[in-house]
């Protein structure tokens, strides 16, 4: 059975991880559209600047949750997940400094939201990689 194989400290931990993740995201969400309505009705300056910035809040949270769920990994989990995450990190990097050689001949300046996506999408596409080469 799949869940044989991890323990009952793999799955509290993961479960752990799981309801911090789902609070971090539904608050995110909850700010960053409040924040939106908020910020459209504001002048631009000071407020609107700290306005449209508190999302960034809930997404400590988001981090504080990723971080503690490797705190609690073993060592060769957290090694895992964090080559994952390295090289997910690299394939961004290699992108975005290519890019930056097409945006000297015109491409358009790419802001950091697409930086952002590339690298949760390589970050997930390595994951299913690594699900299938363990099989």
């Amino acid at each position: 059975m799949e869940q044989d194989k991890y323990s009952k400290k793999d799955r509290a931990d993961a479960k752990t991880y799981s309801k911090e993740l789902r609070l971090s995201i539904v608050l995110y969400v909850i700010v960053l559209f409040a924040s939106i309505f908020v910020a459209k009705s504001l002048e631009a300056g000071a407020l609107q600047t700290a306005v449209v910035l508190t999302p960034v809040l809930p997404g400590l949270l988001t981090m504080r949750a990723i971080i503690r769920h490797l705190n609690r990994q073993d060592e060769f989990m957290r090694i895992y997940m964090l080559e994952m995450i390295a090289i997910a990190g690299g394939v961004t990097a290699f992108l975005s400094f290519s890019y930056g050689f097409a945006e000297g001949v015109g491409f358009p300046k790419l802001n950091g939201f697409v930086h952002y996506g590339v690298f949760m999408a390589t970050w997930l596409v390595v994951v299913i990689i690594r699900k299938f080469q363990e099989r």
